[in-house]
């Protein structure tokens, strides 16, 4: 068993000074690791797909927002497995961290659970952290400013020691450690965390057999249950080979499975800011506003699309492998829409290209889910819901309604329909159309999201590019770039 100490706390609190103190006061070996370790293993010069820089302001000077880019989940994701290998071998360690969020914590707790952990909270005056970077000059200025809202709130404060590094030396800091080290030989921190977190999934799993004991063994009256979850892993969790062919698995797509690669939150969480931003643009220029269609599908054809839930493929493959039917269903447009022909097709080829298919339940095949009523009024504003190889575009027609049709197509009736949108009136929609046609509905309110932090300043100067050069960029790291050089540009010509 090895011994760990395991330093969080914002940039410019200390940490990898205290480390290094440790290192020389001890008479153990220790080894030290963090997460500029990794960063340091960016290649030089391409630090966008692995890291967003986000610059801002709040009261209390500049900030500098870091996110992790598309290729930074696969680099910085492994931090605890490494921790673990190393500490596996019978070295002692020390980690370097700075943490956002309880999972990364509770990673870390997991893959550390055969080791002694010292989870120490390293703390500063942000006045001194803000003084820190300036001198350090390796630093971007705001990180701490942005950083200490984060790092110390909730279970990430479930410290078993502190210490203030506004007063003292690296070294003092490391002597009260150390101290608290041989003064401890169980911490606690790591231990409790631990078992709230396997006490937490004993009460998923009980749940999760408790549905499915519901759908297999439930009385004749259908029931009806929404709950709001964070991912769908619960999913695949459950035996689902208990499941039988009357059931039905039926996943929204967008902010559900996937979500446009753009940190600004402007498809997303930062909808309304860009709504009255597109209104500001076409309000100022005529053309815009008269060929929005066509604008609107040059964002679809170049905007890059992001797998919210890293374990969406492995459900689908095991809902697929257990013969479970499953569909997407999405109030995505169905028809053309400006340079785009087919607006279903374009959803189903950014799907695949993700390696995301819904073709395996019912045929693969192509038709327009259209009702009687409809089909007697001649008018192209009419709702045309489609069926595309497996993804049902509502074209904006309600869910419930859109299913039922899809239904009477193909003329399938499931017993129980198990439905994830992350919009609570779609699923009451369904759960509707379910409670007049005698199903079980157990609807799921997706809640997670990609984190975003919007940035008006960038979402403008992409906008602008957009109307003054018909081009769009797939994600916002390459419309930072673009956006930092214009302004380096203009900045030397003044």
């Amino acid at each position: 068993m090895s011994k760990i100490i395991f330093l969080n706390g914002c940039g410019s609190s200390g940490k990898t000074s205290i480390a290094k103190a440790i290192g020389h006061e001890s008479p153990e070996l220790w080894l030290s690791f963090g997460v500029d370790t990794f960063i340091n293993m960016i290649p030089f010069g391409r630090q966008e797909p692995y890291l967003r820089f986000i610059p801002g302001q709040n009261e209390r000077g500049p900030t500098m927002h870091v996110e992790s880019g598309p290729e930074g989940g696969k680099l910085f994701s492994v931090m605890p497995q490494f921790a673990a290998m190393l500490a596996d071998q019978g070295n002692n360690l020390i980690i370097d961290e700075v943490l956002f969020d309880e999972n990364a914590l509770k990673a870390y707790v997991q893959h550390l659970k055969d080791h002694t952990v010292y989870y120490i909270g390293v703390f500063c005056d942000l006045k001194v952290m803000q003084e820190r970077e300036i001198l350090r000059r390796d630093r971007c200025i705001g990180l701490s400013n942005d950083q200490i809202d984060k790092v110390h709130q909730g279970v990430l404060n479930s410290y078993d020691f502190k210490v203030d590094t506004t007063a003292i030396s690296p070294f003092e800091a490391a002597r009260l450690i150390l101290k608290f080290v041989d003064d401890t030989p169980a911490p606690k921190a790591f231990q409790s965390l631990g078992n709230r977190i396997l006490k937490m999934k004993l009460i998923i799993n009980r749940k999760i057999l408790f549905v499915i004991f519901l759908l297999l063994y439930g009385c004749d009256k259908p029931k009806e249950n929404i709950s709001e979850i964070k991912n769908i892993t619960k999913l695949s969790q459950a035996d689902l080979s208990d499941l039988n062919k009357e059931t039905l698995v039926v996943f929204d797509v967008d902010e559900v499975l996937t979500a446009p690669n753009a940190s600004s939150g402007m498809f997303t969480t930062h909808r309304n800011e860009y709504g009255n931003l597109i209104k500001e643009f076409k309000s100022n220029y005529p053309k815009y506003a008269s060929e929005y269609e066509m604008y609107s599908s040059i964002i679809f054809n170049s905007q890059e699309e992001l797998i919210i839930d890293k374990d969406t493929l492995t459900i689908l493959d095991n809902l697929r492998d257990r013969d479970i039917k499953t569909i997407a269903c999405s109030t995505w447009p169905s028809g053309s829409q400006g340079l785009i022909k087919s607006m279903a097709s374009h959803r189903y080829d950014v799907l695949k290209e993700l390696k995301i298919k819904f073709d395996w339940s019912f045929p693969n095949d192509i038709f327009y889910l259209i009702s009687e009523d409809s089909q007697k009024i001649n008018n192209e504003k009419v709702k045309k819901p489609i069926y595309y190889k497996g993804i049902i575009c509502t074209d904006g027609e309600d869910k419930g309604v859109s299913l039922l049709l899809f239904f009477r197509h193909v003329q399938y009736y499931p017993k129980t329909i198990i439905f994830f949108d992350d919009s609570l009136k779609k699923i009451r929609d369904v759960q509707k159309m379910c409670q007049e046609n005698n199903i079980n509905f157990y609807g799921y309110h997706y809640t997670s999201r990609l984190p975003t932090h919007w940035n008006e300043q960038l979402v403008r100067f992409k906008i602008k590019k957009l109307i003054e050069n018909k081009m769009w960029f797939k994600n916002d790291e390459d419309a930072l770039r673009a956006f930092t050089d214009s302004n380096k540009l203009k900045a030397n010509d003044e």
